[in-house]
This record gives C-alpha cells, sequence and structure tokens, in this order.
C-alpha cells in the first residue's frame, strides 16, 4: 500500500492576485494508499484530487477548511454535498442545513468530467464562489438556489442534460462567462438582464425558441449558437445581433442558414472582430461586410459560394473560404488586397489573374485541391507570402528554379506539396533557404537533390508515403574539410514512414538535433541498431501495419532514455521489452496490435509520467488492473473475459472492452445469482445499501414502494429483491459489463476481486460454451476454418485439446500469416 505524506505535494501558486498554498494530488490517489497528513491543514488553500476514479471525496478533504480553489475533475463523484458538510456525521448530529460549512470560504470549484446529477440545494451557502465548472456531467436540473450566488462570475455547464433554467437564474447579476452547449434546451425563457454577462455559448442544443430576451444582456461581447436549428426560428435573422454594441465574436455556423438569413441588415456592426459562418447554406453574402468596418476574421467554409465576398475592407485580415465553388475571377481580386490570410481550399479555381499580385499583404495562403495544372507563378511574385499550401492537386513537376530564386529565397518558411504526384529530386526546392517546414509526403519521389543539406533552416520534413528505397544522404551527410553547419545538425522532426527503406546508416548520428523521428512501415528485417545513437530523441514511431513485423528490441534501446512518445504497434511483441520499462520518461506508449497477454505490473509502475497507453488488439484474456493508474488508455478488441466498468471507460476509447467476448451459459445464471447475493450480504453496510438503492435509477414509486414493504425484511431478502431488479434491468447476469456495473454502483471497488472469483466458478463449468463463443466471435476466416477442422478431428470431451489443435491446425494451413487470433496459451488459460 502507497504511503502519500501530503507535504511533499504543496507548493506556493498565484491564483487571481491570491498566493495559494496549493495540494496537488492530480492522479496521485489511483492506488491503494496511506495518508500522512499535513501538521498544519488551516494553511492548505488550494487542492487538486483531479483525475483518481474517486467515487466519493477522501475524508481528509474535509480538513482544509480554508480552501479557495478546489479541483476534482476527472474523477467518478456523483454527489458533491461534501463541498458543503462532512459526509461522516453520525446520526445524533444536527440537520445539515444547521452544520457548520466545512468550506466556507471556496472560490473557485471543478468538478468537471463526473457523474454528479444534482446540485446541492444549499450551494448558496458559499457567498465566496466566482468560478463554478461542472460541465461534462449527468444534471438534468439545478437547484433554486443557484441564483442566490451572488459573487458568481463563470458557471460552465455544457455537456449535461439540462432542460430549463430555474426562474432565480436572472439573479446572477454578476454573471461573466455562461456555457450551456450540448444540453437539451428547446427553450430559455428566463434568459434576460444579466448585465455583465460578456460570454455565451449555447452551441448543440435542440432550440425551437430563441431566447429573444437575449438582447437585455447589452454587454455580450461573444456570442456562440452553433448547431441550435437556427434555421428553423423565422423570427430570426442576421440583424437580431445587431442589438449588441459591445458584441466582438459571433458563431452561427452549422445551421443550415440560406440567403434569407443574412438580409435585410438596417444597422451596423460596430465592434464585431470574428464573424463564423462555416458550414451553412449560404450561395451569397451580399454586401455583408459593408455593414462590419471593424472585422478582422470571416469563416464562410463549407458553404455554396460561387464569388469572393464584395467590400472587404482594410481591417479584414483573415477569410476562409475552404470548400466552395469559388472560380477566382479579376474581379474578386480587388476585394482581397488587405487580407493576410487567404483559405480556398477545395475550390474550382483554374487560374490565379494577375490581379491578385495586389494582395501586397498576403502571408498565408491555401489553394489546395483546385484544378489547377501548375504551380501558380503568380504567388512567387507576392512580397509578403510566407505560407504556402498546395496540396492534392495533381501537380507533376515545379517550375524553373529561376522562379524560386528570385521570389522565394529569402521570404518563403512553410511550404505543403504533399499529396501530389511530384517524382523529381526537386532541386529547385534547395534555393529556398529560409524553409522551416517542408511537407512532401504522399508524392512519388525516389531521392532528394543532395543541396538539401544546405536547408539550414528547416526544422520539419515529412517524406512518408513516397518511393525511397534508401535514406537520403543528404540528411546526414557532412562535409568535414568546412566548418558550415549542415541540415543533420539542425532538422528536429522527420517523417519517412511507408517508404521501402531497408538500412539506417550509422551516420544517423549526425542528426544531432533529431526529436521526432517515424519510420513506421519501411522494410527492416530488424530494428536498425543505428538509432540508439540517437539519444535526444523524445518521439519515435515504428508502427509496422504494412511493414515486417519485429518482435525484439536491441539491448542498447535503454540509451533513447529522453523517450516520451514510443509507438510499436502492428509488430509481434508477446511480451512489452523490458528496455522500455527503464524509459522514465515515457508519456505515451503505444503497444496496440501485437501478441501481448499479460503487463508486468511492478515494472510498468517505474513509468511514473506515463498518461496515454495503447494496448487494442492484442490477446489479453482479462483486463489488466494496473491501467488504473493511467490518464488514458486503449484496451479495446482483446479476448476479454473479464472487462472494465464502462462507465470507468468514458471518454477513453475503449467502448469495445466493456463487451465480453467469451460468456457462460444461461444455466449458470442461477449459480451467480446465488453467489452475488452471499457477497453482498457480507459486504453491504446498511449506509451502502440505502445508497445503492438510490443509484439503480428506479423511480420514485418504486423506491417508495420497496421502502414500504421492504423496510423490517432481512437483509438478505432487501439484496434479493434489488439483485431481481437489476438482472430485469439488465437482462443477464452473466456478462462482466454487468458485474462491474453493479459493483460500480455499490461503491467498493474492493468488490471486484470476490465479483472476479464468483465468476471465474461459474464460467469453470463452462467450457464448451467458450467454445463456442470463440467461435462466434472470431473475425478472421483462418481462425473459423481451424474451428472446422477441429470439430472433426479432435475428441469432444477435450477442449483443451481441441483449442491447442485449432492453433496448430491455423499455423500450419496459414504460415505465412504473421499473426494469429488466439495463442495456446491463452486458450489453456480460458
Amino acid at each position: 500500500m502507497n504511503t502519500v505524506s501530503l507535504d511533499s505535494y504543496l507548493s506556493i501558486r498565484q491564483v487571481e492576485n491570491q498566493q495559494v498554498n496549493y495540494l496537488n494530488l492530480h492522479r496521485c490517489l489511483r492506488q491503494k494508499y496511506i495518508i500522512e497528513s499535513i501538521s498544519n491543514p488551516e494553511s492548505v488553500t488550494g487542492i487538486s484530487v483531479a483525475g483518481n476514479y474517486l467515487i466519493q471525496m477522501p475524508n481528509f478533504v474535509s480538513d482544509y477548511t480554508n480552501l479557495i480553489e478546489l479541483n476534482g475533475s476527472h474523477n467518478e463523484l456523483n454527489t458533491i454535498e461534501w463541498i458543503l458538510y462532512r459526509t461522516e456525521a453520525s446520526e445524533n448530529d444536527k440537520p445539515k442545513s444547521s452544520r457548520p460549512l466545512v468550506h466556507p470560504f471556496l472560490q473557485i470549484i471543478n468538478l468537471s468530467f463526473n457523474h454528479i446529477k444534482t446540485v446541492p440545494a444549499n450551494i448558496h451557502y458559499l457567498r465566496f464562489l466566482h468560478t463554478l465548472d461542472l460541465s461534462y456531467n449527468y444534471l438534468m436540473t439545478l437547484p433554486t438556489s443557484i441564483g442566490a450566488l451572488g459573487q458568481l462570475r463563470v458557471l460552465l455547464l455544457d455537456h449535461n442534460r439540462l432542460k430549463i433554467l430555474p426562474n432565480t437564474f436572472t439573479r446572477l447579476i454578476h454573471l461573466e462567462t455562461l456555457n450551456l452547449s450540448f444540453n437539451q434546451f428547446q427553450s430559455i425563457d428566463t434568459f434576460k438582464n444579466l448585465p455583465n454577462l460578456k460570454h455565451f455559448y449555447m452551441n448543440s442544443n435542440p432550440l425551437q425558441t430563441f431566447p429573444l430576451l437575449l438582447y437585455t444582456c447589452s454587454n455580450l461581447q461573444h456570442i456562440s449558437l452553433s448547431n441550435i436549428q437556427l434555421h428553423e426560428i423565422n423570427e430570426i435573422t442576421l440583424d437580431y445581433f445587431t442589438q449588441f454594441p459591445q458584441l466582438k465574436r459571433l458563431d452561427l455556423s452549422k445551421n443550415h442558414l440560406t440567403n434569407d438569413f443574412l438580409s435585410p441588415i438596417e444597422r451596423f456592426f460596430d465592434s464585431l472582430e470574428e464573424l463564423y459562418l462555416h458550414s451553412n447554406q449560404l450561395t451569397n453574402v451580399f454586401s455583408l461586410l459593408s455593414h462590419m468596418k471593424s472585422l478582422q476574421l470571416l469563416d464562410l467554409s463549407s458553404n455554396s459560394l460561387s464569388k469572393i465576398p464584395q467590400d472587404v475592407h482594410a481591417k479584414l485580415e483573415v477569410l476562409r473560404l475552404s470548400t466552395n465553388q469559388i472560380e477566382l475571377s479579376s474581379a474578386d481580386c480587388v476585394h482581397l488586397q488587405h487580407l493576410i490570410q487567404l483559405d480556398l481550399d477545395h475550390n474550382q479555381v483554374t487560374n490565379i489573374p494577375k490581379e491578385f499580385l495586389e494582395c501586397a499583404q498576403l502571408q498565408i495562403m491555401n489553394i489546395s485541391s483546385n484544378p489547377l495544372r501548375k504551380f501558380p507563378e503568380i504567388l512567387f511574385q507576392l512580397p509578403s507570402l510566407n505560407h504556402v499550401t498546395f496540396n492534392d492537386s495533381n501537380l507533376h513537376d515545379l517550375n524553373a528554379t529561376s522562379y524560386f530564386q528570385k521570389h522565394f529565397y529569402r521570404t518563403l518558411n512553410f511550404l505543403d506539396l504533399s499529396y501530389n504526384n511530384l517524382h523529381t529530386n526537386l532541386h529547385q526546392l534547395t534555393i529556398l533557404k529560409a524553409l522551416t517546414y517542408l511537407d512532401l509526403s504522399g508524392n512519388c519521389l525516389t531521392e532528394l537533390d543532395k543541396n538539401f543539406r544546405t536547408l539550414t533552416c528547416l526544422k520539419i520534413l515529412n517524406i512518408g508515403q513516397n518511393k525511397f528505397e534508401k535514406f537520403p544522404t543528404c540528411l546526414y551527410e557532412m562535409d568535414e574539410t568546412t566548418n558550415r553547419t549542415y541540415l543533420g545538425e539542425i532538422l528536429s522532426e522527420l517523417y519517412m514512414n511507408d517508404n521501402l527503406v531497408e538500412f539506417i546508416p550509422d551516420e544517423i548520428v549526425h542528426m544531432t538535433n533529431l526529436q521526432t523521428l517515424d519510420l513506421s512501415n519501411n522494410k527492416f528485417t530488424r530494428f536498425p541498431d543505428s538509432l540508439v545513437y540517437l539519444d535526444q530523441l523524445t518521439s519515435l514511431i515504428y508502427s509496422q501495419q504494412h511493414g515486417i513485423h519485429i518482435d525484439k528490441l536491441s539491448d542498447d534501446f535503454v540509451h533513447l532514455y529522453n523517450l516520451q512518445k514510443l509507438d510499436l504497434s502492428y509488430n509481434i511483441f508477446r511480451e512489452i521489452p523490458l528496455c522500455v520499462y527503464s524509459l522514465t520518461k515515457l508519456e505515451y506508449l503505444n503497444m496496440s496490435d501485437n501478441l501481448l497477454t499479460a503487463l508486468d505490473t511492478n515494472r510498468l509502475q517505474q513509468l511514473t509520467n506515463l498518461k496515454m497507453m495503447k494496448l487494442n488488439g492484442n490477446l489479453f484474456p482479462s483486463f489488466p488492473s494496473t491501467l488504473y493508474q493511467i490518464d488514458a488508455f486503449r484496451i479495446d478488441d482483446n479476448a476479454l473475459c473479464l472487462a472494465p466498468p464502462s462507465d470507468f471507460l468514458e471518454g477513453k476509447s475503449s467502448s469495445a472492452a466493456s463487451h465480453m467476448f467469451v460468456q457462460v451459459n444461461d444455466q449458470y445464471e442461477d449459480e451467480l445469482f446465488r453467489i452475488y447475493k452471499r457477497i453482498l450480504v457480507e459486504h453491504l453496510s446498511t449506509h451502502d445499501f440505502e445508497r445503492l438503492l438510490i443509484r439503480l435509477n428506479l423511480s420514485d414509486a418504486d423506491i417508495a414502494y420497496f421502502r414500504k414493504n421492504y423496510h423490517h425484511v432481512k437483509r438478505e431478502e432487501k439484496v434479493d429483491v434489488l439483485l431481481r431488479i437489476w438482472k430485469q434491468k439488465r437482462g443477464s447476469l452473466a456478462d462482466s459489463e454487468t458485474l462491474f456495473k453493479l459493483v460500480q454502483l455499490i461503491g467498493d471497488k474492493k468488490l471486484v476481486q470476490h465479483f472476479q472469483r464468483a465468476y471465474l466458478l461459474a464460467r469453470k463449468n463452462s467450457k464448451r460454451s467458450v467454445w463456442v463463443r470463440l467461435y462466434q466471435t472470431s473475425t478472421r476466416s483462418s481462425f473459423r476454418h481451424s474451428v472446422d477442422y477441429c470439430e472433426k478431428n479432435a475428441p469432444v470431451n477435450n477442449l483443451d485439446f481441441r483449442l491447442r489443435t485449432c492453433y496448430d491446425h491455423a499455423k500450419e494451413t496459414f504460415a505465412s500469416k504473421a499473426r494469429f487470433v488466439v495463442q495456446p496459451e491463452t486458450v489453456c488459460q480460458i
């Protein structure tokens, strides 16, 4: 059991001009722990217990009575009554409303990403509270008392299930930021007279009526109403928003808006600086910009425009027009002369007229995915242009070197020519001495000109998905007779995935600044030993989905001690190489689609900085509990006998893991029911039992009926009734998702071990069921073929032998396959 000395986690932070003695326990309470308390708890004024999968708040938090800031985000909390009162109060204590507050001075509360369903009715007792984040929870209603939080300035309620706001909401006169996005509001009748409101977010709600009284919030600076079905609300047009004299940013994207929404505009947007109308159905914006003299950014991408907007004024700097039908005529260019950034990606531009030369201030341009036949020569003559994206345009070759040398020699620093049809050595590009980023991926290149080594400003080079058979010498070549600096000493990121390279020369050691290297899907027969010289690497990607799989690493791999990201996916490792456990700076590890069946728990704990781990597509027969200490992971697409609770996996891209691939026959339901009942009777206290009654999501009528009719019965009978209700709701007790869900609802993770044993005991005599389930869930035809073979050739009464025969036959019949669905070690464990 871990001992956590709280004093060692204390530090001083500055929070809104206040010095806070901050206790940071982020991700520190995931394992069983013993707390060594702080000698002076009153000195702690800020605490974070985020990311610990807590079902309830640790008792020691209530000792910090002077808290100003509390961060309990990314846990599994379903109640927040503990913010106000101590949770371990005895039966003889006073009513909650009469007890002293635990944290009376709280100003900032972050409880996002939990399972909270209700807000305490006495939340208004926190009279100093000015920031409350309850986003990403399960709130359906708010108490009327929330209107009494007189100092509240920031309220984040996005990603909940709210449908209405209490009438008292209008009392939040100091509110400055309100986020109600991703809820279930159909109307908001109480939203008015919030004089200090500046930022309002209402994205992705099924609004049927518009909050017309929004205009009473006269100081609004930012309004975001994306994806609210605004096109179905007839009384609202763009002119409505001219009522906000301070409005600087307006987002009306993804609303299926048509031209009718834009006109007529009778007043001016005096302060509007950013307007987002992307993903609508506009075909013409008319003289829209003539009413917006302060506009700096306009996003009209993903509409149906055929012309550049007119009346573009001098202040407009960014114009996004991607995914339209624009052809770019000479007349259009007149409206672009003051732009700094222009996006014409995915349009119908066939030619850039000479009038485009008037865009003398243009710095960033994207003209990808247009029917242009060659690199536009006009672009060479734009004096300020330094960032060009011209991909996916079927470009076969570049213009003469003279164009690059004359115009781009010292200005261009970002060039994206990916996914064209380039096939020369691109000697023209060696003139671009100011390049810092070059993307040539997705072409037909086999070599690079030797003078690429003179591009001594280049930091990032992507030559993936080409046809290189050798590692380009220009990337590491040096000249010992001179003191010149070459590319090999400067390049920090190299992406060379999906080529035909078979060998990495030892001279790669000259690439002394290389920090990111992607060699995925090449033709290496073994892991290149020369890579261990690159001890400055922080990111190494060696995924071999379309390459040659490896099953081991060199012992010298430990010299890559600066690695923070390692990707060894799509190989044939049967275990994580021991040298990987020595990489103590590792934050991201991808071992997906290998042949792993287990983790070394003790060694994995050495990777104290690990935040993300991918294990999907392996052969794990059960859920590795060690993963509880990691921020994010993937373990789907495994042959899991026992899966983790689905709530635990929520947001971790592991949905498939919550479904069991091997399950018992229905005849073992009764046995499981009996065993589960015994475990619950032995471990449930009266308090836990009452909480379980509520957390089973029974209706109020069912709860009242249960309390009335079963209040005085024995515990065994209570458990029996509740288990039957649970079984009726879930349909089965014989799948692991139900098992873990039940344990989680009880709120005691210690019961996991008991339920696992019961579950495995019930499965012990169901090998025939296991066999059939393996057959049914196999996704590989080779395995199905081998099953058929075993049915005919193996003894029916010897399951282990039949599974091994199946594996051997698959190995013999499909010898060319690098990986198999089931390994003999795994099936014997089953």
